[in-house]
């Protein structure tokens, strides 16, 4: 029997253990693609989240006793004048006296040459991990306590374990959340040289399977818009911020020279005549070689490439782009921005939908069919107010559904909690379908 593997591009921190996984096992593999954070590079640098104890959702975590804290990095020089021993990558520790006062702490060990997790629960403990470390090498790493054990895993492998019990330690009031390094400035704050991504942190004890689905596609355990039950922060940087994309808002604070991904304060597109401008602004660019406009007739999966332009490559200034396309489709044509940086690392801006033709009437609804949530955009803010959704028995789901935003003449409608199948979306004069898969 032959059996077929299909492997997807996937961003260079993943591509070696892929292969890796091609040749152990047969698999469907894909991996989310954007930015991540780069620290130090000779120069200081930090993610500040602030008091842990401030921090919303993170209270949940003293009163049981599971944790689990996942995140890709990568060593750039270990060398670095910048860095210190125990370079730190993720941790909660005191920020005035010793850094060794805190609840976790997801680091190295003293040489740096492997990774370590310590855990305070009625006492402090800690694991170290096998694998040797290399400079330019992506590892997934995975932290997990379950109130009987503390476990460390690389790349989706259990690599350290040790039996422990009790519930998470609350947070001393002097104890940081910080990223890149620890808090205190003992050992040079324990700084980490090179790049972090897709960092989550969790109330629960993650199983060996959902850790290997979390490492190759992130969104298939966090659900699209980051809201699973017992997921207390995510972050992945590619919006240009470290903001922490679930609803526990947790964003954290650039505290010095980190390189993130181009940060796009605005994109917008507009009707004139009969044709369209897009015009996005930066006020960030790092490592960035090309944008790419997008274009679309469904918004689904018939993407072109309309124009690409260059960027600026390093920039923190505000900078603008025009682009006009002089052709766009009769009705409704959508459009996105593509950012790709010098790695070979890409990243989408949000979905733009404009109607050239005035006279064409009704709602334009997109992505359809969708896996989550949909943009509803009406001619007129009082067509928005109006609409129904049924399900296809009939059924007024509008009460059902989460109303993610609005303005006057568009509503973002949340469907992951609604069931697949058919929807329609009713006006007083019409009716649309929407396919939620």
């Amino acid at each position: 029997m032959v059996k077929i593997i299909r492997i997807e591009i996937v961003p260079d921190r993943k591509l070696l253990l892929l292969f890796a996984l091609y040749f152990i096992c047969c698999l469907k593999l894909s991996a989310q693609s954007g930015g991540n954070a780069q620290f130090c590079n000779s120069i200081p640098s930090c993610i500040d989240f602030g008091p842990a104890n401030q921090l919303n959702g993170l209270d949940t975590l003293s009163k049981g006793d599971s944790l689990s804290i996942t995140l890709w990095a990568r060593w750039g020089d270990f060398n670095d004048p910048c860095v210190g021993l125990w370079a730190n990558l993720f941790t909660s520790s005191d920020s005035t006296n010793s850094g060794d006062n805190g609840v976790w702490w997801i680091q190295h060990n003293s040489t740096n040459s492997v990774f370590e997790f310590a855990l305070h629960t009625n006492a402090r403990s800690y694991v170290h991990a096998t694998t040797p470390l290399l400079a330019g090498v992506w590892y997934h790493l995975a932290a997990t306590y379950d109130g009987s054990f503390i476990r460390l895993y690389v790349n989706g492998v259990m690599e350290s374990s040790l039996a422990k019990t009790g519930n998470l330690r609350a947070f001393p009031a002097a104890t940081k959340l910080s990223m890149g390094s620890w808090p205190n400035p003992g050992n040079d704050f324990r700084r980490f040289s090179g790049n972090i991504d897709e960092v989550s942190i969790w109330n629960k004890a993650l199983s060996p399977a959902q850790i290997n689905n979390l490492m190759v596609n992130p969104e298939n355990l966090t659900g699209l818009n980051y809201d699973t039950l017992n997921l207390l922060g995510y972050w992945n940087f590619n919006n240009g911020t470290a903001d922490d994309l679930t609803a526990f808002a947790n964003h954290g604070t650039v505290c010095s020279d980190i390189i993130l991904p181009i940060k796009l304060s605005s994109f917008d597109v507009s009707a004139v005549d009969r044709s369209v401008e897009i015009n996005w602004q930066t006020t960030k660019e790092a490592n960035d070689v090309y944008f790419t406009l997008e274009k679309s007739k469904t918004a689904v999966d018939d993407w072109f490439t309309h124009e690409t332009v260059h960027s600026t490559d390093n920039s923190t200034n505000v900078l603008n782009y025009k682009i006009i396309d002089k052709d766009p489709f009769d009705g409704v044509s959508y459009y996105r921005l593509k950012q790709i940086n010098f790695d070979g690392i890409t990243a989408y801006s949000e979905i733009k939908a404009v109607n050239v033709n005035s006279q064409v009437k009704g709602l334009i609804i997109y992505p359809n069919p969708t896996n989550s949530h949909v943009t509803i955009r009406a001619i007129s803010s009082e067509e928005i107010e109006n609409i129904k959704i049924y399900n296809a028995v009939g059924q007024d789901v509008s009460k059902g559904t989460i109303q993610m935003s609005k303005n006057e003449n568009q509503k973002v409608v949340e469907l992951t909690h609604q069931p697949a199948g058919i929807y329609l979306v009713k006006t007083s004069s019409k009716t649309y379908h929407v396919f939620k898969r």
